[in-house]
């Protein structure tokens, strides 16, 4: 597997478990580094995106696109192999669970999901209700462009213009654009004159 997105996953899991006193494991930990590297969500923000757990209709996590008023249900498959017909049925099973939430029969969903994803549907706006994507992140190496034609040869419910999917070297590349992007120094220190200080700005006026 990616070195480098292993090295995202351990350092994310560290931060859950100092920040929010969770313990993640690594799959689970895998949707928070997508919501970081690939769509820009602050740390602080991420936990209210995560849907995953048992009866969470094959979504992980729920992205918003503000710009383009679309809903993006996301799957993420931290694993070393992934078939074709296993993105297919992924797919599957996300659309299944959309539609069922446009019927109303949401009672064997849990809570969390129930929650994120009707109010990411209620934020669409009338006249773009239907603007909504399914993406599947992956650990595992892939053709995308195979995986695309087999989804299109394929039986199934959803619209191959509906999904995206992202194999490691596009994972990759999103995180080395963000982490090239900041100012960072080898080492630093702050010297604290006193315990429980702090620092306040003031300006001229």
């Amino acid at each position: 597997m990616s070195t480098i997105i292993k090295s995202e996953i351990d350092k994310k899991r560290n931060k859950i478990k100092d920040i929010l006193n969770m313990n993640v494991n690594e799959d689970r930990a895998f949707s928070y580094v997508m919501l970081e590297y690939i769509f820009g969500v602050d740390f602080i923000d991420q936990d209210d995106m995560i849907t995953d757990g048992s009866n969470d209709g094959g979504i992980d996590f729920i992205y918003y696109d503000d710009e383009d008023a679309k809903v993006v249900l996301c799957q993420s498959k931290y694993t070393g192999s992934l078939q074709y017909n296993d993105l297919v049925a992924e797919f599957d099973k996300m659309y299944s669970t959309l539609q069922n939430f446009r019927d109303g029969n949401t009672g064997h969903y849990n809570n969390k999901l129930k929650r994120v994803l009707q109010n990411a549907l209620d934020r669409l706006p009338d006249e773009n209700s239907d603007n909504v994507e399914f993406n599947l992140f992956t650990a595992a190496p892939i053709d995308i462009i195979a995986a695309t034609k087999k989804i299109d040869n394929t039986s199934h419910s959803f619209s191959v213009d509906m999904v995206n999917i992202y194999g490691p070297e596009e994972i990759e590349k999103s995180i080395k654009n963000v982490l090239e992007s900041l100012n960072t120094v080898p080492c630093e220190k702050v010297k604290i004159d006193r315990a429980k200080n702090y620092l306040e700005y003031e300006s001229s006026d």
